[in-house]
């Protein structure tokens, strides 16, 4: 008898970018999966549906945190885009197909606790890269969401910065992967960040899973 390999659909996406938001929703809408997976933990899908960001004193308490927080804000509103919207919408598919959902990522107090453990110098790093690379905006959000170019950025990373590739990458891959897993012969989308995707593929092929990722090749 043929073994039932899962199959997961994993869809990248950038957390402030309109064409997200569409994407979720009609993949959801086409594949009609038996779980949606979604980039979060209790604790933020939480906040995501009560509009709540962080109070001034977990702020205060997380510097580094804060900082990246702030910062996504930002270019979010830059862009016209509320970070999570993409999230949030792949909730409101699931929820009106009747889809169960996945929550994929580790706890935020862990990631957190890691950021505050990132060393000054790779933060230093950081701070002082150019923050509007070229062809920046609409257009330039496009280009990283290709995937040659978004795996030669992820290897730059891993090189340059090992402890924040670490933290906001790999573990993370590494847990996602593992939670998908875990579905056994079932059919999933999983709504990830695009940076993510290149490594949960290749944890989804070792354990011989099957896969696709949504508009890559």
């Amino acid at each position: 008898m043929e073994e039932i390999k899962p199959r997961i659909i994993l869809v990248p996406i950038a957390h402030i970018h309109k064409k997200s938001i569409a994407l979720v929703r009609s993949v959801i809408w086409r594949e009609q999966p038996d779980y949606v997976g979604v980039e979060l933990c209790a604790q933020r899908l939480e906040a995501l549906f009560a509009r709540r960001s962080p109070h001034l004193r977990e702020l205060l308490g997380r510097p580094k945190s804060a900082l990246l927080f702030l910062l996504q804000q930002g270019i979010g509103k830059m862009w016209g885009i509320t970070p999570g919207s993409e999230m949030k919408e792949a909730v409101l598919a699931a929820s009106k197909t009747r889809t169960p959902v996945l929550l994929l990522d580790r706890p935020i107090g862990s990631i957190a606790r890691e950021i505050e453990r990132i060393p000054l110098r790779e933060w230093m790093k950081i701070l002082l890269s150019p923050s509007r690379p070229s062809g920046m905006g609409k257009m330039g959000v496009d280009m990283l969401m290709k995937r040659e170019n978004l795996e030669k950025l992820l290897a730059e990373m891993e090189k340059n910065l090992p402890r924040t590739y670490g933290t906001f990458v790999a573990r993370r891959d590494g847990h996602m992967a593992a939670a998908l897993l875990a579905r056994g012969p079932a059919k999933t989308v999983a709504v990830v960040g695009a940076a993510h995707a290149p490594g949960i593929a290749r944890r989804l092929e070792s354990a011989g899973a099957e896969y696709s990722i949504e508009g890559w090749e």
